[in-house]
């Protein structure tokens, strides 16, 4: 076996067992939280409304990972659905059922154009509406099918499973899968200590409302913590913000296997009415901190996306002339405390109308990209590169101790600037006029600088073009 067929092989059994130890996480973090999901039913029934946590593992993991990790979801669901006393036929369908729900979702959510980071408010609603109206409908339909099939339940119990079975898998769903995405999304950036005081402050905070503060209702309980996930989920990002509402939300099912909280099941009568309750409070913290958060983040963007626009060029991407003046003021402070020059260099381009008349527009704009950026690359970071508009762009350069040392950058620029431009198999030429105004040399007032510059400029285009000229030579 050659080496590059040696190093395939070997690349090859490495993805093998990752992908083994992936499929081995997923179907035992699966078996895991079902059976905790299951320690919290307190009714006899084999279908309860309690929030069932694998299922939105399993959603997690098959939308980062891919359809190929439906394997964990079959084995976690048949050996959790074995070992609580389903019979392994039905365990066997409902574990198909189960993966088969998984992989719609899948499907369903890329073929949409939804993202993993949830990033907008497109996506979280997407989600939502795939988990709601698709693959609970689906899994509740199917899996309460096949118990009745194998004569688990009584078809007469068929609406009120389906509910329950809809309502606890879409919990599970709702509050692990974006919680799980956002982890993935945000992973380099947790800080692990203020993930544990949120995780220990809401923990807290739930159990002390639920079972220390008697006559506490449901609306009062709302009315504090609602608040505080809300903060979170619009001053942090939204892993904390989900990790507050499953905080919550855990602690609260805690409570129910404790007598004397507001949703304590013991009453096994009204057991079924309190843990919808509780859903249904959990719901709606779940879905505010989802909306509002994502809402909060789209308008950040959003003015970040606004302020981008005003200040910077859409094409070349550098600063405009809305942030000239501040720039030009910054360097004439510095060579006044540091007792050095700088120079505002006003350029324009020679040749760039023929550029468009003889190429078109798209021409033009690539030879502006292009200039722009190779003048980029000669300049330091101190330095600025300003587009004015068309092809007139204003350099800022600081720092400046002798003529000469202007000079070799301006050479340099120059130089850059006319060689060849590609575009479409064509060599296209352009050179620079510039102009320069030095500060405090020239004046300390940067419209007078920039009004210095561009007269330079126009005597550099008399003297026949592809040159520079400092102000004080134009005197």
């Amino acid at each position: 076996m050659s080496l590059p067929e040696l190093k395939k092989s070997e690349q090859c059994e490495c993805d093998r067992l990752s992908y083994i130890f992936k499929i081995s996480i997923l179907a035992l973090l699966y078996y895991v939280l079902g059976k905790i999901s299951f320690y919290i039913i307190v009714q006899s029934s084999i279908v309860s409304v309690v929030t069932f946590f694998p299922e939105g593992v399993a959603l997690a993991a098959i939308l980062i990972y891919g359809k190929e990790m439906w394997p964990g979801i079959f084995i976690g669901q048949f050996v959790l659905a074995v070992s609580s006393g389903l019979p392994v036929g039905a365990s066997f369908a409902i574990s198909a059922i189960n993966s088969i729900e998984a992989i719609i979702g899948y499907i369903l959510f890329y073929r949409n154009g939804f993202r993993i980071s949830l990033e907008s408010s497109r996506d979280i609603a997407g989600l939502l509406v795939i988990i709601i109206f698709v693959l609970q409908p689906f899994s509740a339909f199917f899996g309460n099918l096949t118990l009745i099939m194998f004569g688990v339940s009584d078809i007469s119990q068929m609406f009120t499973n389906m509910f329950a079975w809809w309502f606890g898998n879409l919990m599970g769903q709702i509050q692990l899968t974006p919680f799980l995405l956002y982890l993935y999304t945000y992973k380099k950036d947790i800080n692990i200590k203020e993930s544990l005081f949120i995780v220990i402050f809401i923990a807290v905070l739930t159990y002390i409302l639920q079972i220390y503060i008697h006559k506490m209702t449901l609306s009062l309980i709302l009315a504090i913590t609602m608040p505080i996930v809300i903060y979170i989920s619009i001053h942090k990002n939204l892993y904390y913000a989900t990790l507050s509402t499953l905080t919550i939300s855990v602690v609260s099912l805690y409570c129910t296997k404790i007598k004397g909280s507001l949703f304590w099941t013991g009453d096994t009568v009204n057991a079924f009415y309190r843990i919808v309750d509780l859903n249904f409070y959990i719901l709606a913290h779940v879905l505010l901190v989802l909306l509002i958060g994502t809402m909060f983040r789209e308008k950040e963007r959003a003015i970040k996306q606004l302020e981008q626009l005003a200040h910077f060029d859409v094409l070349t991407g550098l600063p405009n002339r809305h942030i000239l003046k501040s720039k030009i003021n910054k360097a004439i402070l510095h060579a006044n405390k540091y007792k050095t020059f700088s120079a505002v260099c006003f350029l324009d381009m020679d040749g760039f109308k023929a550029v468009n008349d003889n190429y078109g527009h798209d021409a033009g704009d690539e030879v502006l990209k292009e200039i722009a950026q190779r003048i980029t690359n000669l300049i330091s970071e101190d330095d600025a590169l300003v587009r004015l508009g068309g092809d007139e762009f204003v350099l800022i350069v600081t720092d400046i101790e002798y003529k000469n040392q202007l000079d070799t950058l301006l050479e340099e620029m120059m130089k850059s600037a006319s060689n060849a431009i590609k575009y479409k198999g064509n060599d296209l030429f352009v050179t620079l006029s510039i102009g320069v105004a030095l500060a405090p040399y020239d004046s300390n007032n940067a419209d007078t600088l920039v009004s210095y510059a561009d007269i330079s400029m126009y005597e550099a285009k008399k003297l026949g073009k592809n040159r520079f000229v400092y102000y004080r030579d134009v005197k």
